[in-house]
């Protein structure tokens, strides 16, 4: 039950002015009030939070009902339907037909319309956040879990102890079944940048000069007897980038041994490339940076 001072002597609030005189902030029935006022002028994120700092002094049946509403207009359904029913099974007979009228509505919803996000984490039972547009911040739960939404845009917090915080988007559509998941990075992590792009300098050499390599070795063989030593110079070239690029992914891992930096702001990348030059009378190796 909400216990307060008669409603003669609360505070005439209004969702537009955040503040709340001292000796009221701990006052159940002004945390209401003030929520009301707000699910009136339509901030239904500002009135679910004090709804919430209501219940959290007085969890009474009728803000179980409050809280239900506000998350049904936030598109939170699966949350708001567990809170209409938990008015259903703890309310008086005052209000109930209304809650009962939303929840039937929430129910065809649910049926026709919600979309499914499943949330998981690397590592599992990170905290869960819903962060609305308007700054509120709904706690879902922890990983791994379900929750069922109204189609539309959503952003989600993943939050664990010891682990950078990771922010998803999730995009759903009516009755679309999504997941959303998380690798959250260690605090004090630390990682080779350098060595990184070294190895893909490497591998993209190596992507580069197969296929001259290979369609040297073709045309050497099977091509016309003065096309042979185009073929063979493809061969050189070929065979020299593979060398070059494996001897810098080598390089690359042998690095991973040295001295990691933390992460810092990204700087210009420069990375080098080998490509083939050709030409009627010569062959070459252009080294770009």
């Amino acid at each position: 039950m909400l216990v307060s001072a008669p409603l003669s002597a609360q505070p005439k609030l209004t969702c537009e002015d955040d503040y709340i005189p001292p000796e009221h902030r701990d006052d159940a029935m002004a945390l209401t009030l003030k929520g009301i006022a707000c699910f009136e002028a339509t901030s239904y994120a500002q009135a679910l939070t004090y709804y919430r700092r209501a219940y959290a002094i007085s969890p009474s049946p009728l803000l179980d009902a409050a809280i239900g509403r506000s998350m049904h207009e936030l598109g939170m359904w699966g949350a708001a339907r567990a809170y209409y029913q938990r008015y259903l099974s703890r309310g008086d007979a005052e209000g109930r037909g209304k809650i009962e009228e939303r929840l039937s509505e929430l129910e065809r919803q649910l049926a026709e319309e919600a979309a499914t996000l499943s949330l998981t984490s690397s590592p599992q039972a990170a905290r869960v956040f819903l962060l609305g547009e308007s700054g509120h911040t709904e706690d879902l739960g922890v990983t791994p879990m379900t929750t069922r939404l109204a189609p539309g845009k959503y952003t989600i917090l993943f939050e664990a102890s010891g682990f950078y915080a990771s922010q998803k988007i999730a995009l759903l559509s009516p009755k679309e079944a999504d997941e959303v998941d998380a690798e959250l990075v260690p605090q004090g992590a630390t990682f080779n940048i350098e060595a990184r792009r070294v190895r893909r300098i490497g591998a993209t050499t190596m992507l580069i000069s197969a296929p001259i390599a290979i369609a040297g070795g073709v045309l050497s063989i099977t091509g016309k007897p003065e096309n042979r030593p185009f073929g063979y110079g493809m061969v050189f070239i070929g065979g020299t980038g593979l060398l070059a690029g494996g001897v810098v992914k080598v390089l690359g891992y042998r690095r991973d041994g040295a001295p990691s930096v933390a992460p810092a702001p990204e700087k210009e990348e420069k990375n080098v490339f080998f490509s083939p030059l050709f030409s009627r009378r010569s062959i070459g190796l252009r080294v770009q940076w």
